[in-house]
């Protein structure tokens, strides 16, 4: 039996989207671990393959959005599923895997014939990596449909959203200003119940850019309120010299929110 070198079969695969090896790069070298036809348990086996692989704490621990299963860790329950599967490995007892002489057989294979063989092993498709792809899609087409509605609804609605926004995300108390000698200010969130410190909130339902002029306007009208800080949210978008502007203010902290980064702010809060 030829002596595999486990670094470089681990090269010689095509690397995942991420710096955390993928199930079919596990799947070898999961093997190379266990070739020596000796009984291993699941943790020492992960342990070896976290050597092998180099990873660092962080990627080893690196969890799915919004869940506490490690990637790496799920990948490896994919890799021994599909070996035990395919009874390229067997579980001799609780948790502790040995090598099959269909699995040396795999090792002894080129790697063409090897690559092959891989092809057909029947993967477990990694549902957390499933859920978080659909997920982003559906949040994406939610996003902008979200945005679709709120500017064919009337113009109001936008100033209503933002202050709801802002309470659920925990400012305070807000209300809508009158639209009349309201100095550009659309609603005013209360930081605290005596209205000491108040966030002045403007809503530009546009298609278009907004620009520094708009943000500089917004800023002025703040100065005669004589307040320190202010939102600006846009269906739009900013310009990079209107976001320049805001950053560079000294006196006062202008926050600029986009459309797109609306859209996902009322996903995550249940707005609208």
């Amino acid at each position: 039996k030829k002596d595999t070198d486990i670094k470089d079969l681990i090269n010689s695969f095509s690397s995942s989207t991420n710096d955390i090896p993928s199930t079919k790069k596990i799947i070898i070298t999961f093997l190379n671990v266990i070739k020596d036809r000796k009984p291993y348990t699941s943790s020492y086996i992960t342990d070896e393959l976290t050597k092998l692989f180099n990873l660092t704490e962080e990627q080893r621990s690196r969890s799915y959005e919004n869940s506490k299963d490690s990637i790496f860790i799920t990948r490896i329950r994919s890799a021994r599923y599909s070996l035990k599967n395919s009874n390229y490995i067997e579980e001799i007892s609780q948790a502790t895997y040995q090598i099959t002489s269909m699995g040396l057989d795999l090792l002894d294979d080129n790697q063409k014939e090897m690559e092959e063989e891989l092809e057909d092993i029947e993967e477990v498709i990694d549902p957390f990596e499933i859920m978080s792809e659909k997920s982003g899609e559906l949040r994406k087409e939610l996003a902008q449909s979200l945005l679709q509605q709120i500017k064919k609804a009337h113009w109001r609605k936008l100033e209503y959203i933002i202050v709801e926004l802002l309470m659920a995300m925990g400012y305070g108390d807000g209300k809508i200003t009158g639209k009349t000698n309201d100095g550009g200010i659309d609603g005013v969130i209360k930081e605290d119940k005596l209205g000491l410190d108040n966030i002045y909130l403007q809503a530009k339902r546009w298609d278009n850019s907004i620009g520094r002029e708009l943000v500089q306007s917004f800023s002025g009208a703040l100065d005669d309120m004589g307040a320190k800080k202010g939102v600006f949210i846009t269906t739009s978008h900013f310009t990079k010299n209107a976001i320049d502007y805001a950053d560079r203010l000294q006196s006062k902290k202008i926050i600029l929110i986009d459309g797109e980064r609306l859209a996902k702010l009322m996903i995550d809060y249940d707005i609208g």
